[in-house]
């Protein structure tokens, strides 16, 4: 039951937080109420996983927003590889409205003082995991979203304008010390007036 408190402490930094288009539509869409099974969260690579007290599970599912190091695995998502080609991504089931990205950096690791994060990244997103867009701005130009400048304070990116789609993927870009994160998406199921949007 303690592991309530961080997901509360989340909402409460969200409410804080820019409004998403004075919508309200800022719920957890990856760990919220309504969590996706841990299947919808994959990766390009992930770092493998030993028996070692240095090297738990680094899994995709291990990027929940509140997840911390546990006997389970480490707390967040790691990549097997340091380049830009890397990407973390949520299933969402079906197609949903999503107003923003928070992020956090991987807990409970530092080397030499150094903690892991995402420092910016872009953002991908369809219906279709063949088919996906990335992120542009109103002169069609890539949008790199900043990140984490530490490994526990959470960074909310709203997304103007919003987007609709079923997958989202998370393209690292800029890191320190290693491509490392938690995350999460902020939105809500779509209307019948947002169907239309679609399709």
């Amino acid at each position: 039951m303690g592991a309530l408190l961080p997901f509360t402490l989340a909402l409460l930094f969200i409410n804080i937080a820019p409004a998403h288009g004075g919508t309200g539509c800022s719920e957890l869409l990856v760990s919220g109420k309504h969590p996706i099974p841990d299947s919808s969260i994959t990766a390009s690579t992930s770092y493998p996983h030993t028996n070692s007290a240095c090297c738990l599970n680094h899994f995709p599912h291990r990027s929940r927003i509140n997840l911390v190091t546990d006997k389970n695995g480490n707390g967040g998502w790691s990549s097997l590889t340091q380049d830009d080609k890397q990407w973390l991504q949520f299933d969402l089931g079906f197609s949903r409205k999503i107003t923003g990205v928070i992020t956090k950096g991987r807990q409970g690791y530092s080397s030499a003082g150094k903690g892991q994060y995402v420092t910016a990244y872009r953002l991908y997103y369809g219906n279709a995991t063949d088919d996906m867009a990335m992120f542009v701005d109103n002169d069609f130009q890539p949008v790199i979203f900043d990140g984490n400048w530490d490994t526990v304070t959470p960074q909310v990116r709203d997304l103007d304008p919003p987007i609709y789609a079923r997958y989202v993927r998370i393209n690292p870009v800029k890191w320190n010390s290693h491509p490392s994160m938690r995350a999460d998406l902020l939105g809500c199921p779509l209307t019948k007036d947002t169907n239309s949007i679609i399709g």
